[in-house]
């Protein structure tokens, strides 16, 4: 019962308390403390209901009422809350008093009498004491039921006990769809690690229950590779009890023959395991792992320390966190994904009628495949539904499953539903709002995640526990940790998006079954489920079904939503089965009525309706935190938006008719607004910046005070017409973002210099910075004491014709320039022609001394690469570049070379290699290889070679010693390959579209 916020009006009437005993108002204050005694004793009983295995309906009518008077009591110290707070921080504001949390405005009240809170302020009126106080009597109604029954001790049950323990002894007739991930897991066991420090290595098979860890668990531990790889084994169950001494007895007797004694003194069990496992190379599986205590964990595992290398833990659980707790090597988690639908299908066959498929059943095969959609590649509900239906060939019986399983799966014992709620009742309760607010998508719905944080914040569900985070910082936290225990998946189709597993989704709309409602059906389905006599008071309205009828149909429901806290178009590209066109709309307006009644909305979304305009009437929900208005017909948003002084997040993705927004008519809307927004971050892309005037006047930059991490910075690609008569750097001057920024791009900057500020070592926190077709510029910044730039990309820069010292920024013996940087990209630079490094020339491993990939194309004037290239790279790549020497000795381990349309490239072999270890060279379009007798000495290593389209060959390609792979393509006048120069160790040898061959 998570999401009713018994917790938040407790709070929230904790405030409103202190202001009416400061007011004196003695007997409101009594009954508001009444008040909050019963709202104590409702979170008490509402987290028993949470744990019963059935409810009956009484106690789903008393839940739903309880619901209802908690948002309504909510409703009216939000109210009071809005009224009061007002006063008291325009009080502060005056006072000049630095905050307005809670602690610094109740001290306040004081002062603020008689002058702000006189008599007939702080008197409720009439209405508002009289709301309250038939609210308060409905709540002590339903506090008489608490006390009078005794149904709360009755059908309550344990989930940590919900599932039986499983052992290792499998029947791997029964195991379907699992070889890819048996692979996967059997490689990791033998492959050896005996060089690392670590005596044993942890690997951790992930998913959501049901999915089948176990079971690969069970596969893996009895393969007779695995039984053969290693010394010991040992199977250890270990559920939510993570009892340090029952697990030492566990493995320890698994591990000795003789009969253990019954100690239960840890340090001789320990002892004793250590002697056993002396030397040893074990494998111990931990089902079933919950705990994330790493000292528990650490106590655990110090006898096993003692084994030999190559040592393995196997840990399945629903939370990647479990192996990051164990303070030992791990791999990254291995996660099991849902059935395929044929596995699906061969598991229910075998497990209902012990055959391989329905090819001799073809009346059941219908039914059954309808029935195991519903599973939605879930083994262990798989197994359930076919179990029931064991041995028995009735039609009958196999169609009336099918009408009623949904019933079955969450409430006639099969434990489907039961294993899936372990991993909420797990939860902390902050985690159980945050998921249960999930039940506004509906089944195979995708989400984004910023999205639904923002949603998060909006709906009061994010409670800081730290004062110095931001609030989406915590948002990600909580996303994060319900990702790693597997309550949310991440999409199949987009890596971006996530989505709840279908059963999962039946779980979280069970849970705040009437709080949440989905208006996706259309026609006569509409009208079927939610009939004109039927009330519905939904706090928490959504749908996908883009029509003009949305609103007129809700308007014609019988609902109340006058209580209502989210209301959400939701995107229909995310929805599944989209035929993707919903133009098929026609215009539609918001009636003035839907949205005075939404008094106390916080989330809105229009996303994809086809409305014209917004009502006046937006400016007066004054509670709305998040307006989502993507893909409308939007032309201008109304002055009154800038009423919305709650207004966290407003979204206005592909609004392509948008010529209009709120602005001071007085001032106008220019760069500088952005300085009146100090709470934005994250991303921010500001386009068209050469329509920035020239008389700006700037004190401090409109980005130095926000908190956004991610900045792109645009101008037009048209450099013709005023620009050609203005230098843009001043714009850059103006836009220096706060320190906090980690990427930062710029486009058709038109400016022959760069800001100083770009490589101003205070932006400790940049990684990635791109440079794109800035073509005036004639020199680059100075970035090279950036300590954390990583990803450098400079391409379009036509005016460039050298890179010298400015670049790398002042150097002293101690100052290595570019300490972070891994990867290099120089493209698209007609003019530059030289390349040098500073003077006095530093030590070769001080210049770009973590530099792995080094990409030079379309350059072709350059003559050189330096002779101080970073004994750290990898891959070089060059293309384009006709003139251009390549100083091969001084290479170091590199391991990739790619050369391609270097028509006039050579490689400089002069003074010999120094420890090239190269495996990999790829050349394109090189006529002729005129350095190839001096080149392929250097060659012994190579494994991989690749030409392509390059007229003329060597033809002693037996010196290439190491050479396994070869491919040859596009090569015109290649005539013959003799059987004689075929390296030695060649195993695939490629050649295609060679029309001389």
């Amino acid at each position: 019962m998570s999401d009713i916020p018994v917790e938040r009006v407790q709070k929230k009437l904790t405030f409103i308390l202190e202001l009416l005993r400061s007011a004196r108002d003695e007997p409101f204050y009594t009954q508001l403390v009444g008040c909050q005694e019963i709202l104590v004793k409702f979170d008490a009983a509402l987290e028993h209901v949470e744990e019963l295995a059935t409810r009956t309906e009484f106690i789903i009518d008393w839940v739903r009422q309880v619901r209802s008077l908690v948002y309504t009591m909510e409703d009216i110290l939000v109210e009071l809350d809005e009224t009061f707070r007002g006063k008291l921080t325009a009080k502060a504001n005056d006072d000049q008093v630095s905050g307005t949390s809670n602690k610094v405005l109740i001290n306040l009240i004081p002062s603020c009498f008689p002058t702000i809170f006189n008599s007939d302020a702080v008197k409720l009126n009439a209405k508002i004491r009289s709301k309250i106080e038939e609210t308060t009597h409905k709540l002590q109604d339903l506090e008489r039921h608490i006390d009078g029954l005794g149904w709360l001790a009755e059908g309550r049950m344990s989930y940590s006990r919900v599932r039986n323990p499983f052992t290792s002894i499998l029947d791997e007739s029964s195991v379907f769809g699992m070889e890819k991930d048996r692979k996967v897991i059997i490689n990791l066991l033998l492959t050896s690690d005996e060089a690392s420090q670590h005596k044993f290595s942890v690997i951790p098979i992930v998913g959501m229950g049901g999915i089948g860890k176990t079971t690969l668990a069970q596969v893996v531990y009895c393969d007779e590779q695995v039984r053969e790889h290693f010394d010991l084994r040992s199977w250890v169950y270990v559920s939510d009890d993570f009892d340090v001494v029952r697990l030492t007895k566990s493995i320890l007797d698994s591990v000795q023959v003789e009969k253990l004694s019954d100690a239960h003194d840890l340090d001789l069990l320990q002892i004793q395991l250590k002697e056993k496992l002396y030397g040893k190379k074990f494998l111990i599986v931990f089902d079933d792992v919950w705990t994330e205590d790493m000292n528990g964990w650490n106590i655990l595992c110090s006898p096993l320390r003692a084994g030999a290398p190559g040592s393995k833990l196997i840990v399945t659980s629903r939370s990647e966190g479990v192996a990051s707790s164990i303070n030992e090597y791990s791999v990254p988690p291995h996660r099991l994904q849902a059935m395929t639908f044929e596995d699906s299908v061969s598991l229910f066959a075998h497990t209902s009628l012990g055959t391989e498929n329905f090819e001799a059943h073809q009346e059941l095969k219908l039914i059954v495949e309808k029935i195991v959609k519903n599973c939605h590649g879930l083994p262990s509900a798989v197994k359930a539904l076919a179990y029931v239906l064991r041995k028995n060939e009735n039609i009958r019986r196999w169609e009336a499953l099918l009408e009623t399983m949904i019933s079955d799966l969450r409430f006639n014992g099969l434990g489907v539903f039961e294993s899936l709620r372990v991993s909420y009742q797990h939860l902390p309760r902050q985690l159980k709002q945050c998921f249960a607010y999930c039940s506004v998508f509906p089944k195979g719905y995708e989400f984004e995640k910023d999205d639904l944080v923002h949603l998060w914040m909006a709906d009061y569900l994010l409670e800081l526990s730290r004062d110095y985070e931001q609030m989406e910082d915590f948002g990600s936290r909580c996303f994060d940790e319900l990702l790693s225990k597997s309550l949310i998946q991440q999409s199949s189709s987009n890596r971006a998006q996530f989505e709840l597993h279908g059963l999962m989704c039946e779980l979280v709309q069970s849970l705040a079954e009437g709080s949440y409602l989905n208006l996706d059906v259309v026609g006569s389905d509409f009208e079927d489920k939610y009939p004109p006599e039927s009330f519905l008071m939904p706090h928490h309205i959504s749908f996908i079904n883009h029509t003009d009828e949305v609103l007129k149909r809700i308007e014609k429901l019988n609902i109340d939503i006058g209580h209502v806290r989210t209301f959400l178009a939701l995107s229909v590209n995310a929805a599944p089965d989209h035929s993707g066109d919903f133009n098929l709309a026609t215009e539609a307006e918001v009636p003035d009525g839907f949205l005075a009644k939404l008094k106390f909305i916080r989330a809105l979304s229009f996303n994809g309706l086809k409305i014209n305009m917004l009502p006046n009437l937006i400016g007066d929900l004054k509670f709305l935190r998040y307006l989502n208005l993507s893909f409308t017909l939007i032309k201008s948003l109304p002055e009154t938006v800038s009423d919305l002084h709650n207004l966290q997040t407003l979204t206005m993705i592909g609004c392509l008719h948008l010529t209009k927004l709120p602005s001071d008519e007085t001032k106008g809307l220019g760069i500088m607004e952005l300085e009146n927004l100090p709470l934005l971050r994250g991303k921010l892309s500001i386009f068209e910046l050469q329509n920035v005037g020239s008389t700006v006047d700037v004190g401090q930059g409109p980005l130095e005070d926000n908190r956004v991490e991610e900045l792109l910075m645009a101008w037009s690609s048209d450099f013709s017409g005023p620009r050609e008569k203005r230098d843009e750097i001043y714009i850059l001057d103006i836009l220096k973002p706060q320190s906090n920024l980690t990427k930062l791009t710029m486009e058709f900057y038109g400016g022959k210099k760069f800001s100083k500020w770009m490589g101003d070592p205070s932006f400790s926190k940049l990684v990635h910075l791109t440079l794109r077709n800035c073509r005036r510029c004639t020199s680059l910044p100075q970035i090279g004491q950036l300590p954390f730039l990583k990803d450098l990309h400079i391409t379009g820069m036509d005016e460039l014709k050298s890179v010298g010292p400015e670049f790398y920024g002042e150097i002293a013996p101690s100052v290595k320039p570019f300490p972070s940087l891994e990867t290099l990209l120089l493209e698209d630079m007609p003019k530059w022609r030289y390349w040098s490094f500073p003077t006095p020339v530093v030590e070769v491993e001080a210049v770009f001394p973590c530099l792995l990939e080094l990409k030079i194309k379309n350059c072709p004037r350059l003559i050189k690469l330096s002779s101080y290239l970073p004994p750290s790279l990898v891959s070089l790549c060059v293309s384009e570049c006709s003139d251009l020497a390549i100083p091969i000795h001084k290479l170091g381990y590199i391991g990739e070379l790619n050369l391609a349309q270097c028509c006039k490239a050579h490689l400089s072999t002069e003074g010999g290699a120094e420890h090239n270890f190269l495996n990999r060279d790829f050349f394109q379009q090189i006529p002729r290889f005129s350095c190839w007798e001096e080149f392929k000495q250097f060659l012994e290593t190579i494994q991989h070679l690749e030409i392509h389209d390059c007229t003329t060959l060597p033809d002693d390609f037996q010196s290439l010693k190491s050479l396994t792979d070869m491919r040859i393509e596009w090569c015109p006048e290649f005539l013959s390959f003799s059987r004689t120069v075929f390296p030695p160790m060649l195993r695939r040898l490629i050649i295609d579209s060679c029309k001389s061959l």
